[in-house]
Order: structure tokens, then C-alpha cells, then sequence
């Protein structure tokens, strides 16, 4: 970013956004825990194709698997539709 002649502005920006995302992840933990739920911190690779993460919930923990693949989209939708651009879903 330091080569762009308006970085200031760019890394402002970027630095805003980052803010608005740890607000959400905030508003989300906590959400899940008034539900007695907590996702661990930390992943841990199934293989190349699959990852899990661990969901503590009420006298119980589950593991959840997930396509690396699928979890890599859902990113690239969630960022085009923040930034404004045109997604491939609907919400």
C-alpha cells in the first residue's frame, strides 16, 4: 500500500473497516454467549480439503467440519458484499 499515492486514505479506510469487522465478531461472541455457546479459538486441519473447530455449548463440545474450500467463497462473497461490489448470492 505504500506505493499508492493516496494511501493514507486507503490504509484510513482499511483501518475503519477492521474496526467495523472486530465490532461484529464482538456482537457475534457474545451472542452465542447468551446462548451458552463458545467457539474455540484455534482451528485444527482434517486434511488439505477439510478443517474443524470446536463448539462449546452447555455439558457438551461438538466439532464442526467444514469445506476449506466453501469456508474460502463465503469469505470472498461476505468481503464483495461489503465493499459494495456485485455477489454471486443472494442474501
Amino acid at each position: 500500500m505504500d506505493n499508492l499515492k493516496a494511501n493514507f486514505t486507503f490504509k484510513a479506510w482499511v483501518e475503519e473497516e477492521l474496526k467495523k469487522l472486530n465490532r461484529d465478531l464482538r456482537d457475534v461472541s457474545r451472542t452465542l454467549g447468551m446462548r451458552g455457546m463458545k467457539v474455540l479459538e484455534g482451528t485444527k486441519d482434517i486434511d488439505e480439503y477439510f478443517v474443524a473447530y470446536t463448539v462449546k455449548t452447555r455439558g457438551n463440545d461438538k466439532e464442526l467440519r467444514y469445506s476449506k474450500v466453501a469456508l474460502r467463497n463465503k469469505v470472498n462473497e461476505e468481503v464483495k458484499m461489503r465493499l459494495g461490489l456485485e455477489c454471486d448470492k443472494e442474501r
